[in-house]
């Protein structure tokens, strides 16, 4: 995974002002009739034996075992323009599974 300076000052202001920087951010798949999107959201606690967890910037980052091939390669961006918010995409352009809910 990859987080972007920007990304990162924002997760890190929604903890802070949420007062849950203890908190880490999970990485979720959405699956719909559609498509298949992944998702942001905050936990409190890691499952061990079913999450992988990672590290980056001061940020816990978790997901699923099983995404973790999906996952790989994956750039979260924060985007404050009028379609403001957090994005998903793949580093290499054309991968299943782009997109954000967030």
């Amino acid at each position: 995974i990859t987080v972007t300076e920007k990304a990162v000052r924002q997760f890190k202001e929604i903890l802070e002002h949420e007062e849950k920087e203890n908190f880490a951010i999970r990485l979720y798949l959405a699956v719909s009739d559609e498509a298949a999107r992944f998702g942001l959201t905050l936990e409190e606690s890691i499952d061990q034996e079913k999450d992988l967890a990672e590290e980056i910037d001061g940020l816990t980052f978790i997901y699923e075992k099983g995404l973790a091939p999906h996952v790989n390669g994956k750039v979260i961006d924060y985007h404050s323009g009028v379609r403001k918010g957090f994005s998903i995409s793949a580093a290499n352009p054309g991968s299943s599974c782009d997109g954000c809910s967030c």
